[in-house]
Order: C-alpha cells, then structure tokens, then sequence
C-alpha cells in the first residue's frame, strides 16, 4: 500500500463488525493538497472541451479513423 508505506497517509484499523478503518493524511500527504486540487479545478474547468474531445475522437472513430 504505497500511500502508508510512503508516509503520505495512515490510518487507524477498529475491530469492529463489519471492520472500519480511518484514514487520514499525514503531514506529508498533506503537503500534496494543493498540487492535487489544481488538479481537480483544471478538470472542472475543462470538463466541455474534454466531452467535445471525445466526441470528436468517437465520432473519427466511427467514420474509420482518418479524420482525427
């Protein structure tokens, strides 16, 4: 589990039915936040030209290909 063994989250196993865990980030995981919700608001912002992207990218594929 690279997210524990590289410190960037740990977690608190219950012993409980069904079992549970609580997962939270490390100080080192936390030092990610940022870089990760860029990633989330460019996504958001650009959701339109990716669907229209798609689409183009099916569509090519249904006329063969060749005009992608």
């Amino acid at each position: 589990m690279p997210c524990f063994t590289e410190g960037r989250q740990s977690g608190d196993f219950h012993p409980i039915v069904p079992p549970g865990v609580d997962y939270a980030p490390t100080s080192l995981g936390a030092t990610l936040l940022q870089t990760v919700q860029a990633l989330v608001d460019w996504t958001e912002s650009n959701q339109r030209a990716m669907a229209q992207a798609r689409a183009r990218y099916n569509n090519s594929m249904e006329d063969g290909g060749a005009h992608y």
